[in-house]
C-alpha cells in the first residue's frame, strides 16, 4: 500500500502542477463566459 499511496502521489505531483495551469486558464475563461451570460 505504501507503494501505491508513494507512486500516486508522485504522479500526482506533475498533473497537479499541470491542472493547476490549466485550471487557472479554464477559471478565467469560464469568468469571461459568465459575464457575457449574465450580461444579456
Amino acid at each position: 500500500m505504501g507503494q501505491r499511496i508513494h507512486r500516486r502521489r508522485r504522479h500526482g505531483r506533475r498533473l497537479w502542477i499541470r491542472n493547476r495551469r490549466l485550471a487557472s486558464h479554464t477559471t478565467s475563461q469560464q469568468r469571461l463566459t459568465d459575464g457575457i451570460s449574465s450580461k444579456s
